[in-house]
């Protein structure tokens, strides 16, 4: 699967650079979701063929490192974390008067 070839534009993200012609945010539909969810499950059971006890010691860390970001990756997906709010958008209503 390629988001690469699916992602629609916006800025840089767990899926693809953002190109100079980007001028929108990245879709967010449950249908592209689902598909990046897909991409990200198929990823872990790549990573899980890895015999980590056969890397070298340095790409035994960047395993180490890689699995649980890819993780965390497919569990916002699955948990739904972008249909959460931002803090950056929240508003914390008028300014009070001192």
């Amino acid at each position: 699967m390629d988001l690469a070839a699916t992602a629609v534009a916006g800025y840089d993200d767990e899926d693809r650079e953002a190109a100079a012609t980007d001028n929108h945010l990245p879709a967010v539909d449950e249908a592209t979701q689902k598909t990046r969810l897909a991409y990200w499950n198929d990823v872990l059971k790549q990573l899980d063929t890895i015999p980590a006890k056969e890397l070298s010691a340095e790409n035994q860390v960047n395993l180490a490192v890689y699995r649980p970001q890819v993780e965390n990756l497919a569990a916002d997906l699955r948990f739904r974390g972008y249909e959460m709010r931002s803090t950056a958008t929240r508003s914390s209503g008028p300014a009070s008067a001192s």
